[in-house]
C-alpha cells in the first residue's frame, strides 16, 4: 500500500542513514532492475495508449494515495523498496506534484539541454524529490538522462546552463529495465539524443513533503562511521571550489537528523565563530 500515517513499517523498506548521506551529499539514490518486468510492460503499453497524457498537472495538490486510480504506477510505488526510499525522503503520503512521460524519439538530436527545474525555492532544511523510472533498457546508443551529482545546492536560472558541455562527472543513465533514479528537485540534468530507431521514454514525477523531513528514515545507523566521509566527499566538477557544497550538506544534515551540532573537520563551527 502507498506509504502513509497508517503504513505499517514492516510493508515498506525504507532507506538507511548511509543512504540518506549518499543522497544529501550527490543530490540522488539509483536502484538499479528495481521494478518488476511485469509491471515495466504494463507501464509501457498504458504509455503507449495514452493513459498517461494530457495536463501534468492536473493532480497538484493532490496526495500521492489519490492519483493514479487502477494504473499500474500505483502497483510501482507501493513496491516495499519504492514505498520505503518516498517516506524516507519526503514523509507519509507527500503532495503529488505532476508526472510527466518524457520521450526522445528515435534518431533525435538533443542539442545542450542542462538544466534545473526549480529556480524559485526559499525553503530550507525541506526539499521535493523526483523520481525517474527508466521501464526499458537504456544503452549508450539511446543516450538517456544525464545528472550531475551533487549539483543541487547550486540554483541557477532554469535554462542558464544550457550552455555547458561535458561537465566533469555528469552520469548519463545507462540503464536495464526498472531502473528508478530519485533525485533532489535542483539537481542538474537534460535529455541526450537517441540515435537509435526505437523511442526513449523516461517517466518522472515530482513529490512535496507533508511533514517536517527529520529522521524519516531507518536511523538505526545513524552511528555509521562512513556517513562522515560520504559527506564530505568532492565531485569531479568542482575543483578546488568544494567549500559551498560540503557547508550546504552539513547545514541539511543537521536539519534532517535535528543534530544541531553535527560537524565535519570544523566547517560549520569556523562559521559560526566567525571565522573560516
Amino acid at each position: 500500500m502507498i506509504a502513509s500515517p497508517e503504513t505499517n513499517i514492516k510493508t515498506i523498506q525504507k532507506l538507511k542513514s548511509i543512504e540518506m548521506a549518499e543522497f544529501v551529499s550527490m543530490g540522488m539514490l539509483r536502484f538499479d532492475e528495481l521494478i518488476p518486468e511485469e509491471l515495466c510492460a504494463r507501464a509501457i503499453e498504458e504509455i503507449q495508449k495514452g493513459q498517461h497524457a494530457g495536463p501534468i498537472y492536473r493532480n497538484f495538490g493532490k496526495t500521492l494515495s489519490e492519483v493514479w486510480g487502477d494504473s499500474v504506477m500505483k502497483d510501482i510505488v507501493n513496491l516495499p523498496r519504492f514505498a520505503g526510499a518516498i517516506e524516507s525522503l519526503v514523509g507519509p503520503d507527500p503532495y503529488f506534484d505532476h508526472w510527466c512521460a518524457h520521450q526522445v524519439a528515435p534518431h533525435q538530436i538533443r542539442h545542450a539541454d542542462l538544466h534545473q527545474d526549480a529556480i524559485f525555492d526559499s525553503r530550507f532544511g525541506a526539499f521535493d524529490i523526483q523520481f525517474s523510472i527508466f521501464f526499458h533498457d537504456v544503452p549508450r546508443e539511446m543516450g538517456g538522462t544525464l545528472f550531475v551529482p551533487g549539483t543541487h545546492f547550486r540554483p541557477v536560472q532554469e535554462r542558464a546552463i544550457q550552455r555547458y558541455h561535458h561537465v566533469r562527472g555528469s552520469a548519463p543513465s545507462l540503464v536495464k529495465a526498472g531502473t528508478v533514479v530519485f533525485w533532489h528537485h535542483n539537481l542538474w540534468h537534460g535529455a541526450r539524443s537517441n540515435s537509435t530507431d526505437e523511442i526513449r521514454t523516461m517517466f518522472k514525477t515530482r513529490l512535496n513533503p507533508r511533514v517536517p523531513q527529520v529522521q524519516l528514515w531507518d536511523t538505526s545507523d545513524l552511528d555509521d562511521p562512513s556517513i562522515p566521509g560520504v559527506l564530505n566527499a568532492s565531485q569531479p566538477w568542482m575543483g578546488a571550489d568544494y567549500r559551498p557544497e560540503k557547508v550546504q550538506r552539513l547545514r541539511l544534515w543537521r536539519s534532517l537528523t535535528a543534530d544541531p551540532d553535527y560537524d565535519i573537520d570544523g566547517w560549520l563551527t569556523r562559521l559560526e565563530r566567525g571565522t573560516r
